[in-house]
Protein backbone atom coordinates (compact mmCIF):
# COMPACT_ATOMS: atom_id res chain seq x y z
CA UNK A 1 0.00 0.00 0.00
CA UNK A 2 2.86 2.36 0.80
CA UNK A 3 4.34 1.75 -2.65
CA UNK A 4 0.96 2.48 -4.22
CA UNK A 5 0.56 5.79 -2.39
CA UNK A 6 4.12 6.86 -3.22
CA UNK A 7 3.65 5.97 -6.90
CA UNK A 8 0.96 8.66 -7.27
CA UNK A 9 3.57 11.40 -6.88
CA UNK A 10 6.61 9.50 -8.20
CA UNK A 11 5.05 8.60 -11.56
CA UNK A 12 2.85 11.71 -11.88
CA UNK A 13 -0.29 9.59 -11.92
CA UNK A 14 -3.38 11.41 -13.24
CA UNK A 15 -6.09 8.72 -12.91
CA UNK A 16 -6.31 5.64 -10.69
CA UNK A 17 -8.69 2.91 -11.91
CA UNK A 18 -9.58 0.34 -9.25
CA UNK A 19 -12.38 -1.63 -7.57
CA UNK A 20 -14.26 -0.89 -4.32
CA UNK A 21 -12.44 -3.65 -2.44
CA UNK A 22 -9.09 -1.94 -3.02
CA UNK A 23 -10.62 1.42 -2.08
CA UNK A 24 -11.79 -0.14 1.18
CA UNK A 25 -8.27 -1.30 2.05
CA UNK A 26 -6.73 2.03 1.05
CA UNK A 27 -9.26 3.74 3.29
CA UNK A 28 -8.18 1.48 6.17
CA UNK A 29 -4.45 1.92 5.53
CA UNK A 30 -4.46 5.71 5.50
CA UNK A 31 -2.34 7.02 8.39
CA UNK A 32 0.27 9.43 7.09
CA UNK A 33 -0.92 9.11 3.49
CA UNK A 34 -4.00 11.32 3.54
CA UNK A 35 -2.43 13.84 1.13
CA UNK A 36 -1.24 11.22 -1.40
CA UNK A 37 -3.74 12.31 -4.06
CA UNK A 38 -3.07 16.03 -3.57
CA UNK A 39 -0.51 16.31 -6.35
CA UNK A 40 -0.27 18.71 -9.28
CA UNK A 41 -1.10 15.96 -11.79
CA UNK A 42 -3.75 13.85 -10.07
CA UNK A 43 -7.36 14.34 -11.20
CA UNK A 44 -9.64 11.60 -9.86
CA UNK A 45 -10.14 7.94 -8.97
CA UNK A 46 -12.33 5.73 -11.16
CA UNK A 47 -14.25 2.95 -9.40
CA UNK A 48 -15.34 0.02 -11.58
CA UNK A 49 -16.43 -3.65 -11.61
CA UNK A 50 -18.69 -3.77 -8.54
CA UNK A 51 -20.97 -1.66 -6.37
CA UNK A 52 -19.40 1.32 -4.64
CA UNK A 53 -21.11 1.60 -1.28
CA UNK A 54 -22.32 5.05 -0.23
CA UNK A 55 -20.45 5.14 3.11
CA UNK A 56 -17.13 4.07 1.58
CA UNK A 57 -17.57 6.70 -1.14
CA UNK A 58 -18.24 9.47 1.39
CA UNK A 59 -15.52 8.41 3.84
CA UNK A 60 -12.90 8.09 1.12
CA UNK A 61 -13.50 11.49 -0.42
CA UNK A 62 -13.55 13.16 2.98
CA UNK A 63 -10.37 11.46 4.18
CA UNK A 64 -8.25 11.89 1.04
CA UNK A 65 -9.83 15.11 -0.29
CA UNK A 66 -10.09 13.66 -3.77
CA UNK A 67 -12.89 12.86 -6.18
CA UNK A 68 -14.31 9.43 -6.92
CA UNK A 69 -15.89 8.75 -10.30
CA UNK A 70 -18.27 5.77 -10.42
CA UNK A 71 -18.64 3.84 -13.67
CA UNK A 72 -21.13 1.10 -14.58
CA UNK A 73 -20.61 -1.23 -17.52
CA UNK A 74 -20.38 -4.90 -18.44
CA UNK A 75 -18.15 -7.12 -20.54
CA UNK A 76 -21.03 -7.07 -23.03
CA UNK A 77 -20.97 -3.27 -23.23
CA UNK A 78 -17.23 -3.20 -24.06
CA UNK A 79 -16.90 0.15 -22.23
CA UNK A 80 -18.81 1.98 -19.51
CA UNK A 81 -22.43 2.98 -20.01
CA UNK A 82 -23.40 5.01 -16.96
CA UNK A 83 -21.07 7.52 -15.35
CA UNK A 84 -21.27 9.50 -12.13
CA UNK A 85 -18.91 12.44 -11.71
CA UNK A 86 -17.16 12.67 -15.08
CA UNK A 87 -16.24 16.17 -16.30
CA UNK A 88 -19.16 18.60 -16.00
CA UNK A 89 -21.91 15.99 -16.02
CA UNK A 90 -24.29 15.90 -13.02
CA UNK A 91 -23.10 13.98 -9.99
CA UNK A 92 -24.93 12.21 -7.17
CA UNK A 93 -22.90 10.21 -4.67
CA UNK A 94 -24.28 6.72 -4.12
CA UNK A 95 -25.46 6.21 -7.72
CA UNK A 96 -23.93 5.01 -10.98
CA UNK A 97 -24.95 8.32 -12.53
CA UNK A 98 -26.60 8.78 -15.89
CA UNK A 99 -26.23 7.18 -19.36
CA UNK A 100 -23.57 8.69 -21.61
CA UNK A 101 -23.54 7.94 -25.37
CA UNK A 102 -26.24 5.31 -24.87
CA UNK A 103 -29.85 4.77 -23.81
CA UNK A 104 -31.07 3.12 -20.62
CA UNK A 105 -34.42 1.90 -19.35
CA UNK A 106 -35.77 -0.12 -16.44
CA UNK A 107 -38.30 -2.87 -17.12
CA UNK A 108 -40.44 -4.42 -14.38
CA UNK A 109 -41.36 -8.10 -14.11
CA UNK A 110 -44.68 -7.51 -15.85
CA UNK A 111 -42.89 -6.05 -18.88
CA UNK A 112 -43.89 -2.44 -18.23
CA UNK A 113 -41.45 0.45 -17.96
CA UNK A 114 -40.63 1.37 -14.37
CA UNK A 115 -41.49 4.82 -13.06
CA UNK A 116 -39.26 6.90 -10.78
CA UNK A 117 -37.86 4.89 -7.84
CA UNK A 118 -39.47 1.65 -9.05
CA UNK A 119 -37.15 -1.36 -9.25
CA UNK A 120 -36.71 -3.44 -12.37
CA UNK A 121 -34.10 -4.87 -14.73
CA UNK A 122 -31.71 -2.40 -16.35
CA UNK A 123 -31.58 -2.51 -20.17
CA UNK A 124 -29.01 -0.67 -22.30
CA UNK A 125 -28.82 0.28 -25.98
CA UNK A 126 -26.00 1.92 -27.94
CA UNK A 127 -23.17 1.50 -30.42
CA UNK A 128 -20.94 0.06 -27.70
CA UNK A 129 -23.16 -2.99 -27.08
CA UNK A 130 -21.60 -6.27 -28.23
CA UNK A 131 -22.98 -8.12 -31.25
CA UNK A 132 -23.37 -11.46 -29.48
CA UNK A 133 -21.71 -14.41 -27.79
CA UNK A 134 -19.33 -16.36 -29.99
CA UNK A 135 -20.98 -19.42 -31.53
CA UNK A 136 -23.90 -19.20 -29.09
CA UNK A 137 -27.06 -17.90 -30.76
CA UNK A 138 -29.37 -19.02 -27.96
CA UNK A 139 -27.43 -17.15 -25.28
CA UNK A 140 -27.29 -14.05 -27.48
CA UNK A 141 -31.03 -14.06 -28.16
CA UNK A 142 -31.69 -14.42 -24.43
CA UNK A 143 -30.10 -11.05 -23.62
CA UNK A 144 -30.30 -9.02 -26.88
CA UNK A 145 -33.75 -7.90 -28.07
CA UNK A 146 -34.09 -5.22 -30.77
CA UNK A 147 -30.65 -3.87 -29.91
CA UNK A 148 -31.43 -3.66 -26.20
CA UNK A 149 -29.18 -5.57 -23.76
CA UNK A 150 -30.64 -7.15 -20.64
CA UNK A 151 -27.92 -6.47 -18.06
CA UNK A 152 -29.43 -8.81 -15.46
CA UNK A 153 -28.94 -6.10 -12.83
CA UNK A 154 -31.79 -4.73 -10.74
CA UNK A 155 -31.83 -0.93 -10.70
CA UNK A 156 -33.87 2.16 -9.88
CA UNK A 157 -33.94 5.65 -11.40
CA UNK A 158 -34.81 8.69 -9.28
CA UNK A 159 -36.70 11.82 -10.29
CA UNK A 160 -33.50 13.50 -11.47
CA UNK A 161 -32.58 10.63 -13.78
CA UNK A 162 -29.82 9.08 -11.65
CA UNK A 163 -29.57 5.30 -11.71
CA UNK A 164 -28.67 3.07 -8.75
CA UNK A 165 -27.90 -0.65 -8.84
CA UNK A 166 -29.75 -2.46 -6.07
CA UNK A 167 -29.19 -6.14 -6.84
CA UNK A 168 -28.77 -8.83 -9.47
CA UNK A 169 -31.28 -11.00 -11.24
CA UNK A 170 -28.60 -13.45 -12.30
CA UNK A 171 -27.21 -15.89 -9.75
CA UNK A 172 -23.76 -14.32 -9.81
CA UNK A 173 -21.44 -13.66 -6.88
CA UNK A 174 -19.36 -10.49 -7.10
CA UNK A 175 -16.34 -10.75 -4.83
CA UNK A 176 -13.93 -7.84 -4.98
CA UNK A 177 -15.04 -6.95 -8.51
CA UNK A 178 -14.68 -10.51 -9.84
CA UNK A 179 -17.81 -12.31 -11.03
CA UNK A 180 -18.14 -15.94 -9.96
CA UNK A 181 -20.89 -18.27 -11.09
CA UNK A 182 -21.62 -20.55 -8.10
CA UNK A 183 -23.23 -23.27 -10.19
CA UNK A 184 -19.90 -23.87 -11.94
CA UNK A 185 -18.09 -24.29 -8.61
CA UNK A 186 -20.84 -26.56 -7.24
CA UNK A 187 -20.51 -28.76 -10.34
CA UNK A 188 -16.78 -29.21 -9.73
CA UNK A 189 -17.21 -29.95 -6.01
CA UNK A 190 -19.87 -32.56 -6.74
CA UNK A 191 -17.37 -34.52 -8.82
CA UNK A 192 -15.43 -35.34 -5.65
CA UNK A 193 -16.06 -39.05 -4.94
CA UNK A 194 -16.84 -38.39 -1.26
CA UNK A 195 -19.38 -35.59 -1.81
CA UNK A 196 -23.07 -36.52 -1.84
CA UNK A 197 -24.43 -33.04 -2.60
CA UNK A 198 -23.37 -29.43 -2.23
CA UNK A 199 -24.32 -25.85 -2.94
CA UNK A 200 -22.08 -22.82 -3.38
CA UNK A 201 -23.46 -19.41 -2.47
CA UNK A 202 -22.44 -15.90 -1.59
CA UNK A 203 -22.39 -14.41 1.91
CA UNK A 204 -22.12 -10.72 2.70
CA UNK A 205 -18.54 -9.62 3.32
CA UNK A 206 -17.37 -6.32 4.78
CA UNK A 207 -14.52 -5.81 2.32
CA UNK A 208 -15.29 -7.96 -0.73
CA UNK A 209 -19.08 -7.33 -0.70
CA UNK A 210 -19.59 -11.06 -1.08
CA UNK A 211 -17.55 -14.16 -0.37
CA UNK A 212 -18.01 -17.60 -1.90
CA UNK A 213 -18.71 -20.44 0.54
CA UNK A 214 -19.88 -24.03 0.14
CA UNK A 215 -22.35 -26.11 2.17
CA UNK A 216 -22.23 -29.84 1.62
CA UNK A 217 -23.20 -33.33 2.67
CA UNK A 218 -20.60 -36.08 2.37
CA UNK A 219 -21.42 -39.70 1.64
CA UNK A 220 -22.07 -42.09 4.55
CA UNK A 221 -19.00 -43.55 6.29
CA UNK A 222 -16.70 -41.05 4.52
CA UNK A 223 -14.50 -38.33 6.03
CA UNK A 224 -13.58 -35.13 4.25
CA UNK A 225 -11.98 -31.85 5.34
CA UNK A 226 -11.12 -28.45 3.88
CA UNK A 227 -7.52 -29.37 3.09
CA UNK A 228 -8.51 -32.39 1.00
CA UNK A 229 -11.16 -30.38 -0.83
CA UNK A 230 -8.79 -27.53 -1.68
CA UNK A 231 -6.17 -30.01 -2.91
CA UNK A 232 -8.81 -31.57 -5.15
CA UNK A 233 -10.17 -28.24 -6.46
CA UNK A 234 -6.98 -26.25 -7.13
CA UNK A 235 -6.20 -27.99 -10.45
CA UNK A 236 -9.83 -27.51 -11.55
CA UNK A 237 -10.49 -23.90 -10.58
CA UNK A 238 -8.82 -20.53 -10.53
CA UNK A 239 -7.66 -19.19 -7.16
CA UNK A 240 -10.49 -16.64 -7.08
CA UNK A 241 -13.06 -19.43 -7.57
CA UNK A 242 -12.06 -21.41 -4.49
CA UNK A 243 -14.65 -21.18 -1.67
CA UNK A 244 -13.46 -19.25 1.38
CA UNK A 245 -15.02 -21.80 3.68
CA UNK A 246 -16.74 -25.18 3.66
CA UNK A 247 -19.63 -26.14 5.93
CA UNK A 248 -20.54 -29.80 6.51
CA UNK A 249 -24.11 -30.83 7.30
CA UNK A 250 -25.99 -34.11 7.72
CA UNK A 251 -28.48 -32.91 5.11
CA UNK A 252 -29.45 -29.76 3.22
CA UNK A 253 -32.99 -28.30 3.18
CA UNK A 254 -34.91 -29.02 -0.02
CA UNK A 255 -37.96 -27.36 -1.54
CA UNK A 256 -40.91 -29.24 -3.07
CA UNK A 257 -39.12 -29.26 -6.41
CA UNK A 258 -36.09 -30.99 -4.88
CA UNK A 259 -33.93 -27.85 -5.17
CA UNK A 260 -31.68 -26.88 -2.25
CA UNK A 261 -33.11 -23.81 -0.49
CA UNK A 262 -30.39 -21.18 -0.50
CA UNK A 263 -31.87 -18.89 2.16
CA UNK A 264 -32.36 -21.77 4.59
CA UNK A 265 -28.73 -22.85 4.07
CA UNK A 266 -27.56 -19.28 4.76
CA UNK A 267 -29.39 -19.34 8.11
CA UNK A 268 -27.73 -22.65 9.00
CA UNK A 269 -24.32 -21.20 8.18
CA UNK A 270 -25.05 -18.03 10.19
CA UNK A 271 -25.82 -20.16 13.25
CA UNK A 272 -22.45 -21.92 12.91
CA UNK A 273 -20.57 -18.63 12.43
CA UNK A 274 -22.09 -17.15 15.60
CA UNK A 275 -21.22 -20.26 17.59
CA UNK A 276 -17.64 -20.29 16.27
CA UNK A 277 -17.05 -16.69 17.26
CA UNK A 278 -18.30 -17.31 20.81
CA UNK A 279 -16.09 -20.38 21.24
CA UNK A 280 -12.93 -18.83 19.75
CA UNK A 281 -13.10 -15.78 21.99
CA UNK A 282 -11.92 -17.94 24.90
CA UNK A 283 -8.36 -18.24 23.61
CA UNK A 284 -6.46 -15.55 21.75
CA UNK A 285 -4.07 -17.94 19.99
CA UNK A 286 -6.88 -20.21 18.77
CA UNK A 287 -8.79 -17.25 17.38
CA UNK A 288 -5.67 -15.94 15.63
CA UNK A 289 -5.07 -19.33 13.99
CA UNK A 290 -8.73 -19.62 12.94
CA UNK A 291 -8.61 -16.11 11.49
CA UNK A 292 -5.40 -16.90 9.61
CA UNK A 293 -6.94 -20.08 8.21
CA UNK A 294 -9.91 -18.12 6.87
CA UNK A 295 -7.80 -15.28 5.43
CA UNK A 296 -5.14 -17.47 3.82
CA UNK A 297 -7.40 -20.28 2.60
CA UNK A 298 -5.82 -23.01 4.71
CA UNK A 299 -6.87 -25.69 7.14
CA UNK A 300 -6.26 -24.45 10.69
CA UNK A 301 -4.53 -27.71 11.62
CA UNK A 302 -1.68 -26.73 9.27
CA UNK A 303 -1.04 -23.38 10.98
CA UNK A 304 1.23 -22.89 14.00
CA UNK A 305 1.75 -19.77 16.11
CA UNK A 306 5.41 -19.83 15.02
CA UNK A 307 4.36 -19.26 11.38
CA UNK A 308 5.31 -16.07 9.55
CA UNK A 309 4.39 -14.40 6.27
CA UNK A 310 7.30 -16.34 4.72
CA UNK A 311 6.17 -19.77 5.90
CA UNK A 312 2.52 -19.44 4.77
CA UNK A 313 2.15 -19.41 0.97
CA UNK A 314 -1.20 -17.63 0.95
CA UNK A 315 0.02 -14.75 3.10
CA UNK A 316 0.33 -12.06 0.43
CA UNK A 317 -0.42 -8.34 0.68
CA UNK A 318 -4.14 -8.62 -0.05
CA UNK A 319 -4.63 -11.62 2.25
CA UNK A 320 -2.74 -9.71 4.94
CA UNK A 321 -5.37 -6.98 4.88
CA UNK A 322 -8.16 -9.56 4.93
CA UNK A 323 -6.46 -11.17 7.97
CA UNK A 324 -6.32 -7.81 9.74
CA UNK A 325 -9.97 -7.09 9.02
CA UNK A 326 -11.06 -10.48 10.39
CA UNK A 327 -8.99 -9.95 13.55
CA UNK A 328 -10.44 -6.48 14.11
CA UNK A 329 -13.95 -7.87 13.90
CA UNK A 330 -13.38 -10.90 16.13
CA UNK A 331 -11.45 -9.03 18.82
CA UNK A 332 -13.48 -5.79 18.53
CA UNK A 333 -10.33 -3.69 18.18
CA UNK A 334 -8.70 -1.48 15.55
CA UNK A 335 -5.05 -1.65 14.49
CA UNK A 336 -2.91 1.34 13.57
CA UNK A 337 -0.98 1.43 10.30
CA UNK A 338 2.28 0.84 12.19
CA UNK A 339 0.80 -2.23 13.89
CA UNK A 340 -0.46 -3.60 10.57
CA UNK A 341 3.03 -3.35 9.11
CA UNK A 342 4.57 -5.24 12.05
CA UNK A 343 2.09 -8.11 12.01
CA UNK A 344 4.25 -10.38 9.84
CA UNK A 345 4.31 -13.31 12.28
CA UNK A 346 1.51 -14.80 14.35
CA UNK A 347 3.38 -14.36 17.64
CA UNK A 348 3.68 -10.64 16.86
CA UNK A 349 -0.05 -10.54 16.16
CA UNK A 350 -0.73 -12.15 19.55
CA UNK A 351 1.56 -9.66 21.31
CA UNK A 352 -0.11 -6.65 19.68
CA UNK A 353 -3.62 -7.90 20.49
CA UNK A 354 -2.70 -8.66 24.10
CA UNK A 355 -1.20 -5.21 24.46
CA UNK A 356 -4.32 -3.53 23.13
CA UNK A 357 -6.54 -5.55 25.49
CA UNK A 358 -4.38 -4.57 28.49
CA UNK A 359 -4.49 -0.92 27.42
CA UNK A 360 -8.27 -0.99 27.24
Amino acid sequence: MGDLFNAIYKHRITHFITVPTVLSFINKFHEGYEDSFQTENFKFIISVASKLELKLWQDFEQRFHTKLLNVYGLTETVAGSLFCGVNNFPRKVGTVGTPIDCEAKIIKKDGSTAQSNEAGILWLKGDHIFKGYLNNVAATEAVLIDGWLNTGDVATRDEEGFYAITGREKNTINTGGINIYPEQITEMINTHPKVLESICLGLADENFQEKLVCAMVIKPHETLDKTELLTFLRPLLEQTQLPKNFYFFDDLPMGLSGKIQTNAVKKMIAAIEDKDVDMSAATTAITIIESAAEAFGMDKSLIKMSDTSNSIDGWDSMAHLVFITILEKRFAIQFSTAEMMNMNRLTAVEKIISGKHKAS
